[in-house]
C-alpha cells in the first residue's frame, strides 16, 4: 500500500532549510484563518547566542496542548476597541491585537475573553520587522492604556529590543531537528501604573524559527516582577510545536510502520472519515492542509490513551471549496499523510 510520509532516518529526523532562515510577511507574517497547535513544557535556559549554535532542547517536558488561532478582529468583542488591527491572535480565551503588513508587526492591544479587561497601546511596539535576518536589530518605546469595563484603570510604559541573536540547529524532542533555525530575543522592560500600585516588569523571549513554519517552532518566555517594597518574583513559560514540519513530501512505500491511517470513503461527498489505532498513551495530532500547503483545521492536538480513534472532516462545514486536502496524523513520533478529495 502505497503512502504519503515523511522521510525518516534512522539517526533522527532532520529537516533542512535551502539557507539560513530570513523572516518575511510571506512566509512568517500573521495571516488571519490560521492554526498554531503547540505544547506548552516546562521551561528550560536558551542557551548561547551566535552563528552554528547547537540548541538541545531534547529534554523538553511537555505539560499541555494548545492551539492558537488567528483570526479577523471584528470577530472578537472587542475588536471595535482596537481600530488599527486587522489580525487578532487567540490563545487560552485571550486575545492579542495585531496591525500586521509586509513591513512588519505591530503590538496594537490585548483584550480578556469576556472584554471587560483591555490593554489599548496608544504608542504600539513593534513586534518584527520584514525582512528579519541574522545579525538584524531594533528597538524603541511604547505606551498602553488600561481600562476595566470601560473605565480608566491604569498605564504602562516601556521600552523594548528585538534582536536575530542567533542562528543554528534547534534539536527537539522524538529525534527532529531544524537546521538553519533563526533565534530571535525579544526583551520588554516596563511600567505598569495602576490605581492599586506601581510595579516593574522584565520580559525576556526567545522565539525559534524556520523558513518552512509560519509560527515559532520553540518559544520560552521568562519574566521578573519588582513591586514597590523591593520583592521581586519571576515567571517561566515555554512552548513548542510537536508537529514535524517539512516543505518536501515525497511518495514512499509502507515500510512496517506501525502507524496505519484509513480516510474513506475517497474521494468522498459530505465528508471523510479518518481512522487509526493509538497503541499506548500518546501525543495525537490531526491536521488538515488544502492543496497548497495551508493548514485548515486541526481535528485533534492532545495526549491520548490507547484505542481506535475516529474523526470526520468535511470542507464545505468550514465554508471553503471542494477539492484536494492532506489529512495529516502525527501519533508519538510517527507521522502519516492521506491525501483525500472532496467532490
Amino acid at each position: 500500500m502505497k503512502k504519503v510520509i515523511f522521510i525518516l532516518f534512522a539517526a533522527g529526523l532532520l529537516l533542512s532549510a535551502n539557507a539560513q532562515t530570513v523572516l518575511s510577511y510571506k512566509k512568517h507574517g500573521l495571516i488571519p484563518d490560521e492554526k498554531n497547535p503547540m505544547l506548552l513544557a516546562k521551561y528550560m535556559e536558551p542557551g548561547e547566542a551566535g552563528k552554528n549554535v547547537v540548541w538541545d532542547f531534547t529534554k523538553l517536558e511537555m505539560t499541555k496542548p494548545f492551539t492558537g488561532t488567528l483570526d479577523h478582529p471584528k470577530m472578537t468583542k472587542s475588536g471595535g476597541v482596537f481600530a488599527g488591527s486587522n489580525t487578532v491572535l487567540e490563545e487560552f480565551g485571550n486575545y492579542f491585537y495585531f496591525d500586521t503588513d509586509k513591513n512588519g508587526i505591530k503590538h496594537c492591544g490585548y483584550a480578556s475573553g469576556s472584554g471587560t479587561t483591555t490593554i489599548r497601546y496608544i504608542k504600539p511596539f513593534m513586534k518584527m520587522k520584514y525582512p528579519f535576518r541574522y545579525g538584524a536589530s531594533f528597538s524603541g518605546d511604547y505606551e498602553g492604556v488600561y481600562e476595566v469595563k470601560g473605565e480608566h484603570y491604569g498605564n504602562m510604559v516601556g521600552v523594548y529590543s528585538v534582536s536575530a541573536d542567533g542562528l543554528g540547529t534547534l534539536m527537539l524532542p522524538g529525534g527532529v531537528e531544524y537546521e538553519g533555525a533563526l533565534r530571535v530575543r525579544e526583551v520588554k522592560s516596563y511600567t505598569h501604573k495602576m490605581k492599586s500600585g506601581s510595579y516593574d516588569v522584565v520580559d525576556e523571549t526567545f522565539r525559534w524559527y524556520v523558513n518552512e513554519h509560519r509560527f515559532p517552532i520553540l518559544v520560552l518566555i521568562k519574566s521578573t516582577y519588582t513591586y514597590a517594597s523591593g520583592k521581586a518574583s519571576e515567571s517561566f513559560r515555554a512552548a513548542y510545536n510537536p508537529v514535524i514540519i517539512q516543505d518536501m513530501i515525497a511518495d514512499a512505500d509502507d515500510n512496517g510502520s506501525k502507524l496505519l491511517v484509513s480516510a474513506y470513503p475517497n474521494p468522498y461527498v459530505g465528508h471523510v472519515n479518518i481512522k487509526f489505532d493509538v497503541e499506548e498513551e500518546s501525543f495525537v495530532n490531526v491536521s488538515v492542509f488544502n492543496s497548497t500547503g495551508k493548514l485548515v483545521s486541526v481535528l485533534e492536538n492532545n495526549t491520548l490513551s490507547s484505542g481506535t480513534k475516529e474523526y470526520k472532516f468535511s470542507a464545505k462545514a468550514f465554508g471553503i471549496g471542494t477539492g484536494s486536502y492532506v489529512i495529516k496524523v502525527t501519533v508519538g513520533g510517527e507521522t502519516v499523510n492521506e491525501k483525500v478529495m472532496e467532490l
